[in-house]
């Protein structure tokens, strides 16, 4: 069980420090007022497929209503990543399912993404160990809806402290915790099992 004070503390009192990774920055000349953030190279489509669950996500009035977001990605047959992703969303707690694709560009964890014929711009993969957790980030600048987003990803609904400081720190050595951040409670989320 995340220990939610432990973690918030780390994230307002961190400092921003640079480290490398195996991970570059992209060349794309869309991202110029992006924040210098790293993106998965040699990207593996077939271990990153399958469930995942929000772990935390970035504190927006558009997050806001939405809670118990769970990614789902199926690799078919031209190598594209079909994506569902269910949810609970407005006041009301609505249950709603986007299905969609992800077309990644090249060998990056760059992609496009459109949601029931929908375009919602480029996003990013800037970290993930396919096992357990993942960030997924936008930038105003390259999304053509919304704006800068970034999301924590689990492969279950509650992960070990020291996986998701790992994922917070990888946010302070990149300066992306000036973002505001909400921590997912998935105990709110009794009748969401996939």
């Amino acid at each position: 069980m995340i220990q939610l004070g432990l973690l918030l503390l780390l994230w307002a009192t961190s400092t921003s420090t640079s480290t490398s990774t195996s991970t570059s920055t992209s060349t794309s000349t869309s991202r110029e007022a992006c924040p210098n953030v790293p993106i998965m190279q040699d990207f593996d489509l077939e271990n990153f497929q399958g469930r995942w669950y929000v772990l935390a996500k970035y504190d927006s009035a558009a997050n806001a209503l939405k809670k118990c977001m769970s990614p789902y990605w199926t690799l078919n047959e031209e190598g594209l990543l079909e994506a569902e992703i269910n949810l609970l969303e407005g006041v009301d707690n609505v249950s709603t399912t986007f299905t969609g694709v992800s077309t990644f560009i090249g060998t990056e964890g760059r992609y496009t993404v459109e949601y029931d014929g929908e375009y919602f711009g480029e996003h990013w993969i800037i970290y993930t160990d396919y096992e357990r957790i993942a960030i997924l980030f936008s930038c105003a600048d390259i999304a053509i809806v919304g704006g800068t987003n970034f999301f924590i990803l689990g492969r279950e609904q509650q992960i070990d402290k020291d996986s998701f400081v790992e994922a917070l720190q990888f946010l302070i050595d990149y300066q992306l915790n000036d973002l505001g951040l909400v921590l997912e409670d998935w105990s709110e989320c009794p009748d969401m099992t996939y």
